[in-house]
């Protein structure tokens, strides 16, 4: 399914409510990890590396090197594949190729290096040929939506760029503000959007509209509260920026024990979707103490993670569990590899069917990066 400009939304939307295939069941194989490569955060400095955000955004694998944020220097630290430092892209400041709040690290099929400022709202690029003169530019603050989207809003004000496509073109996350929210139907007003968006800050197209619960709740006297355990989508952009994926796992109703995977390249082809199925898990009454009369779930969120492999594989991260996070380990045609079960102490940041890099968090906090082999 090809999705054009006009009338993108409604098309996305009926897919979505489409049911996919069978859900996957059963046992897998599981892989076995033998750690190859550490980068000692202690002995590097890398503390925090970031203490919040995604892992696969913090660490980037490419051009023989691996890129490795450290926000407390306002840069990017960069390894060779044997866990030795070799160079430092960045520095604490606004000028061209500084930074003020990293967040984002990529490596771009062509072998630029590209790295987001929150604070700054803009973007640099570190030249393959010459890191030493990079290019910055602004990203846009808010985003456009023409009206033959059938969104019912003009524009989502808070855009997050994730990934350049080329020197026009971006793959975003598209927030809305609370009024925006409001304005949109029903049926996606909690739904988490991605698409493609022209630096201009219009809306190229609509490639996702992911599934979502309310984050929280305006009680009589207007107060809000939020609402804990709710499901989200996890999301993930593929290495080469090819495609995108979204996971998302209902935990009541008709589907509840389902997560239903999908991978959609960034022209809006489909590429494929799938349902895994997975334990319910009550919520312990001891995660209620405290919260008064909010109301909780029954069970808790199914998925924390999603991470695209840069073969291809997609790495679907189930929520935490006994000291453990295990990732139904899916092809790039969605067929099922098996499983890997990583300690709840380390978090996926870059993958392929023969090996991972992780982000192991010590009893101090202080994050390493470390290189595992997978053999199945």
């Amino acid at each position: 399914m090809k999705l054009e400009p006009a009338g993108l939304f409604t098309a996305i939307l009926v897919s979505q409510l489409a049911i996919s295939a069978s859900p996957i069941q059963g046992l897998q194989a599981q892989a076995h990890l033998t750690e190859v490569v550490r980068i000692d955060g202690h002995v590097e400095a890398l503390t925090p590396i970031a203490l919040t955000g995604d892992p696969s955004a913090r660490v980037a694998v490419g051009n023989g090197h691996v890129y490795v944020l450290q926000r407390q220097d306002a840069g990017i630290a960069v390894f060779d594949t044997l866990g030795a430092r070799v160079g430092f892209l960045g520095g604490r400041g606004e000028g061209p190729g500084e930074f003020s709040n990293i967040v984002r690290v990529e490596v771009l099929p062509g072998g630029d290096v590209w790295a987001r400022d929150s604070r700054l709202n803009r973007a640099t690029w570190f030249r393959s040929g010459d890191p030493s003169d990079p290019h910055t530019e602004r990203l846009p603050a808010k985003v456009s939506v023409p009206g033959s989207a059938g969104l019912g809003i003009r524009s989502f004000s808070f855009p997050a760029v994730e990934y350049p496509l080329s020197e026009a073109l971006a793959i975003a996350n598209l927030r809305q503000s609370v009024s925006e929210a409001d304005a949109l139907p029903d049926s996606v007003r909690h739904a988490v959007f991605m698409g493609v968006v022209r630096f201009d800050g219009s809306l190229n197209r609509m490639l996702a509209v992911a599934p979502g619960e309310p984050p929280s709740l305006r009680r009589s006297d207007g107060s809000v509260v939020s609402l804990p355990f709710v499901p989200r989508p996890e999301s993930d952009i593929a290495p080469d920026g090819a495609s995108i994926a979204w996971a998302y796992g209902w935990v009541d109703g008709e589907r509840a024990g389902q997560i239903e995977v999908r991978v959609i390249s960034t022209n809006g082809e489909e590429r494929f979707r799938t349902t895994l199925m997975a334990p319910l898990r009550e919520v312990p009454e001891t995660e209620k103490e405290g919260w008064g009369d909010v109301p909780f779930p029954q069970n808790l969120p199914l998925t924390d993670a999603l991470v695209l492999g840069h073969d291809g594989t997609v790495w679907v991260g189930h929520t935490a569990h006994s000291g453990q996070r295990r990732f139904s380990v899916l092809t790039s045609s969605g067929a099922v590899i098996g499983d890997v079960v990583l300690p709840k102490s380390q978090k996926l940041a870059a993958a392929s069917r023969d090996w991972v890099w992780v982000l192991h968090s010590d009893e101090f906090d202080v994050e390493s990066v470390v290189k595992y082999s997978v053999s199945w």
